[in-house]
């Protein structure tokens, strides 16, 4: 198993961002610091929204909240929500207008999957469907309330 051992900096609007990227890759280790000397949430609030953590929404303060929950391999505020209603992922995103999106998405067999989401706007909620055509090749099909509909081809490598 290959060890990480990686720093990246970020320059902020008055400090500067450090994160420390070690161990095994398949459980990789982070670490926050900054120059002057923030707490971790801090560095995150910044790096994530570019503002305190002081002056984030309760949406942003949601957000900041599972990532620091995932990055310390807890799985994040919503790894037992998504077990408990039995979906493969759930994500709250912001929608069209800057308000909360929470979608679901759950496996159909080996190679489709549906997705939905809601929010505040009709074109915040909608159907998804994925098919994975190959290993590389993704086609995605969506309808939002209002009925537009979009369609679209992914490929993807993994290094």
């Amino acid at each position: 198993m290959p060890r990480l051992d990686m720093q990246a900096r970020q320059t902020l609007s008055d400090a500067t961002a450090i994160i420390d990227v070690t161990g095994p890759a398949d459980k990789p280790v982070f670490a926050f610091s900054s120059n002057p000397q923030l707490p971790q949430d801090e560095i995150l609030s910044r790096l994530l929204f570019q503002k305190p953590s002081g002056n984030l929404s309760a949406f942003q303060a949601l957000q900041l909240a599972n990532t620091v929950s995932a990055l310390s391999g807890n799985g994040g505020a919503f790894d037992s929500l998504r077990r408990s209603l039995g979906v493969d992922s759930l994500d709250v995103s912001s929608g069209s207008n800057g308000g909360p999106v929470v979608g679901a998405r759950r496996a159909i067999g080996n190679r489709l999957s549906l997705g939905v989401k809601t929010g505040a706007r009709p074109e915040d909620n909608g159907v998804s469907l994925d098919l994975d055509v190959t290993k590389r090749l993704r086609l995605s099909t969506g309808i939002d309330a209002k009925g537009e509909s979009n369609i679209g081809a992914g490929l993807q490598w993994e290094y």
